[in-house]
């Protein structure tokens, strides 16, 4: 049986019977359910209406929830990849700073050598300038015995002969 609508109620032509239903009455209660199988068949479409843009509106937010749950996603990998990245940028860090320390304890160890190496250099230079001032003075201090005994030995003479 196909669907009824509204018009059809009201265009229904009962056949009448003697003893039959009062003419009126049902006229009256055909426009009545008419009425509101019209309003129940507007609702209906409404309600239809209703949850078709529902589930559109569904549609677009489930959209928005892939793109976001994406993004975030994305995000998530990015900021996982931005803090390997700053560990293995602060392990080099770390490692051009220990090569360096380790050239600045040779470069230190090599100067605490070439300066130790100089004061040793300097002191046999002292030792060996003081053995030639002591053997300067002790010579000087021969030919300055050496010239009083002369004049020693002069004085007497003069003194005889004089």
């Amino acid at each position: 049986m196909d669907r009824m609508t509204p018009l059809d109620l009201e265009r229904v032509q009962l056949p009448t019977a003697w003893r039959g239903y009062h003419r009126e009455s049902v006229d009256r209660l055909l426009a009545s359910l008419a009425a509101q199988l019209g309003e129940m068949l507007a609702e209906a479409q409404t309600a239809r209406r209703r949850f078709e843009d529902a589930e559109r509106t569904l549609a677009t937010y489930q959209g928005r929830e892939r793109a976001l749950v994406d993004a975030v996603t994305l995000a998530q990998k990015a900021a996982d990849d931005a803090r390997a990245n700053a560990r293995r940028e602060a392990e080099l860090i770390v490692q051009e700073a220990n090569v360096e320390a380790q050239e600045i304890r040779q470069k230190a160890t090599e100067s605490a050598a070439s300066v130790q190496w100089e004061i040793e250099r300097l002191r046999q230079e002292k030792t060996n300038l003081e053995a030639r001032l002591r053997a300067t003075l002790l010579e000087h201090l021969d030919r300055l015995d050496a010239q009083g005994r002369a004049v020693i030995e002069v004085a007497p003479q003069e003194a005889a002969t004089g």
